[in-house]
């Protein structure tokens, strides 16, 4: 075949395969255009994808591209369009303007200011935008001069730019850092969280997120930006390392917490005292860990270990109502009433609406109003947190130990009969779960004030049933 005729043949479908690719590109183009009017931005960004492909030289394109993009806040390739309609068409101004914009958001104050000097002094917008560029410049020379110490200096010039360049990444690292020394922590974060996303692919910044997460208890968080960090470099040590750290404890709390909902309490006081050697430093955690084994020591009702652990909570953070509510109802169970008092008073002190407070405080006054009647935990010699196995064994050694028949001498089996009758009320209440739990409140469910009287027969000797011969009587009581 004629070398010719074959490059002639191949001249001429190449023709056609262009003018049929121009022909889409145009769809393209119109369809993308639509899709930007109604908002349909993934739409959009196809079509203008597809319509680079086929006229990589059409400025305009490359320049709605970058709309799209910045509609989408994907800056970078925002910025990349419009450098690429500036090559293709160095003249067209409003790509520059918008491209200058962007070097401003940046903090680029050297390249916006070369796109500035190229654009018309009446282009609508130019005067704002050489304003704020030099405001930034001006307030550069301040921070330039600033001492590194002056945190609350540097937290304000930096944050006045950033108000003009909020994509300027050096500085938001920089009032991060200053907040942190400023103990401003939820502000720090919020810097390093958005300093983050425009570093994509920066363990540093993840890890020091995930650092800052952590130092203020905000464990999820904190292992959230840790795994990150590994996902992009599974290698990097230093996140591994906190990373080891961070899941140690998370697991060792949550434990403890499913071993408390458990009512398994010795192990759950266990599994949180071990946490305190996984964490000896950050204040959050240690409080956290403290108060909640303060918590648990009092489900187990020992006063000095509940005393201990509530202290040392309260040392680091001492307006915290719930551990002080802790600290006073353990003071109730063991009959320390002036120190419930205290307690609970102080806790509505520092919230006045907290209801625990306001309930504990009516409670102690019904209790100390109770104080002068019977004792059911004094008079069986137990404690307020005792089970019913214990009630039960205290109440049949205490009512042979009062049996009326063992006192012979009329005065002291009268006051046999007494002890006795306080005795067997004592077992009564205190074996009745919802007795119990009304007396617990501070209201005697067997005091004639509150409507009830016990139950059990009355004979004409204060209820026992006496009789024999020879003057005496015999006391009948089952054990």
């Amino acid at each position: 075949m004629n070398v010719f005729f074959v490059l002639t043949l191949l001249s001429i479908l190449f023709q056609n395969c262009n003018l049929l690719s121009r022909n889409e590109v145009d769809e393209h183009l119109l369809k993308g255009k639509e899709a930007l009017t109604l908002g349909r931005l993934d739409e959009a960004l196809s079509h203008f994808h597809s319509a680079i492909d086929g006229d990589p030289n059409n400025f305009l394109t490359h320049y709605r591209r970058a709309t799209v993009y910045l509609a989408m806040g994907r800056v970078l390739q925002a910025m990349v369009d419009f450098t690429s309609s500036l090559q293709i068409n160095p003249e067209f101004t409003q790509a520059r303007f918008q491209r200058a914009l962007l070097y401003v958001k940046q903090g680029k104050s050297v390249e916006a200011g070369e796109d500035l000097a190229l654009i018309p002094d009446d282009h609508e917008g130019l005067e704002d935008i050489r304003n704020k560029l030099n405001f930034i410049k001006e307030r550069r020379v301040i921070l330039s001069t600033t001492k590194e110490s002056d945190y609350t200096a540097i937290r304000e010039i930096t944050g006045s730019i950033l108000d003009i360049s909020p994509w300027d990444t050096d500085l938001r690292l920089r009032r991060a850092f200053a907040n942190e020394l400023l103990e401003r922590n939820g502000d720090a974060v919020a810097d390093l969280r958005v300093a983050s996303v425009m570093l994509a692919g920066d363990t540093l910044v993840l890890l020091r997120l995930s650092l800052l997460h952590y130092s203020t208890g905000e464990l999820t968080e904190s292992l959230n930006s840790v795994r990150e960090c590994l996902r992009l470099d599974p290698d990097d040590s230093a996140c591994f390392k906190h990373y080891k750290k961070a899941k140690k404890l998370n697991k060792q709390l949550e434990t403890a917490e499913d071993l408390l909902n458990q009512e398994k309490y010795p192990q759950a006081a266990a599994e949180l005292e071990r946490s305190l050697s996984t964490e000896t430093e950050v204040t959050h955690f240690i409080f956290r860990i403290k108060a909640r084994l303060c918590h648990t020591h009092r489900k187990l009702g020992v006063l000095d270990d509940v005393l201990k652990w509530c202290k040392e909570a309260l040392e680091l953070q001492p307006n915290d109502i719930n551990v002080i509510c802790d600290r006073a109802d353990q003071y109730i169970d063991s009959d320390m009433l002036d120190e419930a008092m205290k307690d609970f008073r102080n806790a509505k002190e520092i919230d006045p609406h907290f209801k625990r407070a306001a309930d504990g405080l009516d409670r102690v006054l019904k209790l100390q109003k109770q104080a002068g009647k019977r004792d059911y935990y004094k008079i069986l010699g137990v404690k307020r947190t005792a089970g019913k196995k214990e009630i039960m064994k205290a109440y049949r050694q205490l009512a042979q130990e009062w049996h009326p028949d063992m006192f012979p001498d009329p005065i002291e089996k009268e006051r046999a009969e007494k002890k006795f009758i306080d005795i067997a009320a004592a077992k009564e209440v205190l074996t009745n779960k919802e007795k119990r739990e009304k007396y617990d409140r501070g209201e005697d469910p067997l005091d004639p004030e509150n409507g009830k009287q016990h139950h059990w027969h009355q004979g004409p000797h204060h209820g026992f049933p006496f009789g024999g011969g020879g003057g005496g009587f015999s006391f009948k009581f089952n054990f």
